[in-house]
């Protein structure tokens, strides 16, 4: 995702959620976790419960096994907060292994697809727009 953001020229800060963590120092956050039991992980949720959401602008992104509803409860939930959510991804694990990280690495199709989400969201949520048809298909990998 980080590479898809940093095509589209913005500066990018990559940092670990925790509820220390200030959301409001950023112009735009992307927040991703696996699911665990239906919910995000602590960190994400922690990060995500202890910042005032209200007016400001993310994306959430989700590895899950199974609970494909959890990511749009976490939307429903930062709507509910006044949040607009310009983007989300769900990533499906092909085992309960893959979303802890013991199972098999992301897919070349994953990858492609969180690049394109990056970029794509970056580009909605800052009303650049992509004007070339090859810059369309280059970031076409991301489907919804």
């Amino acid at each position: 995702m980080a590479g898809g953001v940093k095509r589209t020229g913005v500066e990018t800060v990559i940092t670990e959620a925790s509820e220390e963590l200030d959301g409001s120092a950023f112009d735009f956050v992307f927040v991703g976790s696996e699911v665990h039991g239906g919910a995000f992980g602590e960190p994400a949720r922690l990060f995500l419960d202890e910042n005032k959401w209200e007016g400001r602008q993310l994306a959430v992104f989700a590895c899950h096994y199974g609970d494909k509803e959890a990511l749009g409860r976490v939307v429903e939930e930062l709507s509910r907060r006044k949040a607009r959510v310009v983007n989300s991804l769900n990533v499906q694990a092909g085992s309960p292994w893959n979303v802890v990280g013991a199972g098999k690495k992301l897919s070349e199709e994953d990858l492609i697809r969180a690049a394109g989400f990056g970029e794509r969201t970056v580009n909605n949520a800052f009303n650049f727009r992509v004007k070339k048809s090859c810059e369309k298909r280059r970031i076409s990998g991301y489907v919804k």
